[in-house]
Formats: C-alpha cells, structure tokens, sequence
C-alpha cells in the first residue's frame, strides 16, 4: 500500500535531522552563550582590575568649619548689661578697638542698651569667599542680659578656635558677621530667658576666604602621574567656568594632592559631589 505523500515527507525530515545531529555530534548547532557562573566571575574580575579614584585616595575638607568670635549686640530695650571683667571683654574691647570708627568704646559697653555674646558661624564645605551663612548668638552664662529681642548684632570677625594645653588659641580670620538678630523664642512656644538670649542672625555671616577640599592619595609614595590620571579622569566628567575660559574643576597639587572646586550644580549638595568623584574611573 502506498504511503500519504505528507508522511513520506516526514520520514525524510526526520532522516535528515538524525543525520545532522550524528554529523554534529555533542556540539549543539546554536551557538550557547556563556555560563551565568563564568560570566559573572568574568564580570567580577573586570570590575576588580578597575581602579576607582575611592579606592585610591581619602577627601578632606567635607566637614563643616566652626569659627568664633565675642561681639556685641546693640539697639535693646534697657535688657543688656555691663558685663565684668574676664578675657572675653577684654577680646570684644580689642575687636572693638580695631575699628577706627568706634568712640567711646567703655561707654558703648557699659550701656543696658547693649550685650556682650558668643557669636558661632558653621562655614559649609566648599564655600567661597563671599557665601553667606547663618549666625548662633547667645548671652554668655554669667550675663546680667534679660534677652536681645530687637538687638542688632554688630560686625563681629570669626576665626576658629581650640583649647590647647588649657589655653584658648585662635586661628586666622575666615569670616565676618553683623545684622538683626531673632531670638529663639520666635520659633518657640516658650518664652523663658533661655529662648530670650540665644536666637539667629540669617545670613549673617560672611565667608572671608574659599574653603578648600580635595583628594590625598594613599600609599607610601605615589607618582605625579597616578594623580595627573585622576585629574584628567575628574577633568573629563567636570568643568566650571572662570575669567580664564572653561576650565576642569581637579588641580594636581603635587604627586599626592587634589584641589578640587565645586561645580555650581552640587554647592547645595558637596557629599553628593564627592560620591560621584569617588565612583569616577581612571588609569
């Protein structure tokens, strides 16, 4: 009996895949890809061998610096005091005395229409000379002041300061401060003598110089060209623009140092600057 045509067909297609498969052996005729362990120890591998600038360098400079000074606040009510004899007041009479427009200083000091106080700034990371940045005010413990609502905090410079070997030492100058003070009890519900004599001048405080930040490179003795890669690798992702032209933001400073300037885009947001640098490949 004849055979249908379509199962002759068959058989013949089946003959021919069988003969294919014999010819090819264990070889599978679609070429496979690689193995998902291979492939991801490959990958693991790769991302090894890359050098990332985090794992070359540590920054400096993210942190906020604290600068000081002891100013005056004027313009109260009859609620100041004249503060007693100790090293703040004679600090505040010779900032006073640096100002060649100020007469009868004593006077001035001694009137219930003014106070002598703690003035604190926190200069942000990355500043430049010219920021603004909010002031803390506050009476000193032993003051006679009842509060400073309505004061005027009157230009104070501030530098930073530290106590060593028990003796107060300050640095240079880094900023100035001055303007209307508000008081803590504005913002606050109670209003004891506490909230009275501490409050805020806003954007009162005024940067005197750039605040620097950067790269240090680890290791015993790193090449000036490790660190000229790194800064041609920042350089590509980076630029700002000067009275120069466009130019990249990294500077080599020496075979170990990193200047580096913060883009107008992240002055808002420096950590964020940093993680992105930290994460830039080189080499």
């Amino acid at each position: 009996m004849k055979r249908p045509f379509f199962l002759q067909n068959l058989r013949l297609s089946v003959s021919f895949c069988a003969a294919v498969f014999t010819l090819a052996g264990c070889q599978n005729i679609i070429h496979r890809g690689q193995s998902p362990d291979k492939l991801v120890a490959e990958l693991s591998e790769e991302e090894s061998s890359t050098q990332y600038i985090s794992r070359d360098t540590d920054f400096w400079g993210l942190s906020f610096a604290k600068i000081e000074g002891v100013g005056l606040v004027t313009g109260l009510d009859g609620t100041g005091d004249d503060p007693g004899p100790s090293w703040q007041r004679d600090h505040l009479m010779e900032e006073l005395n640096a100002n060649e427009n100020n007469e009868n200083l004593k006077d001035l000091v001694a009137s219930k229409r003014t106070t002598m106080v703690r003035v604190t700034g926190l200069v942000p990371p990355g500043a430049r000379k010219g920021d603004h940045f909010d002031i803390e005010v506050q009476v000193l413990s032993d003051s006679g002041a009842t509060s400073i609502k309505g004061g005027q905090l009157y230009y104070t410079r501030l530098r930073p300061v530290a106590f060593i070997g028990r003796r107060i030492r300050e640095g240079s100058i880094m900023g100035g401060a001055e303007g209307n003070v508000l008081v803590d009890a504005v913002f606050e519900s109670r209003q004891d003598k506490s909230n009275q004599t501490r409050g805020i001048v806003l954007h009162g405080g005024v940067n005197s110089e750039d605040r620097k930040l950067g790269l240090s490179v680890r290791g015993q003795s790193p090449s000036i060209k490790v660190v000229g890669g790194m800064s041609n690798a920042i350089n590509q992702r980076f630029t700002i623009v000067t009275s120069e032209g466009r130019v990249g933001v990294a500077t080599a400073k020496n075979n170990r140092i990193l200047e580096l300037v913060v883009p107008e885009v992240y002055r808002e947001n420096v950590g964020r600057f940093s993680q992105v640098v930290g994460n830039i490949a080189y080499g």
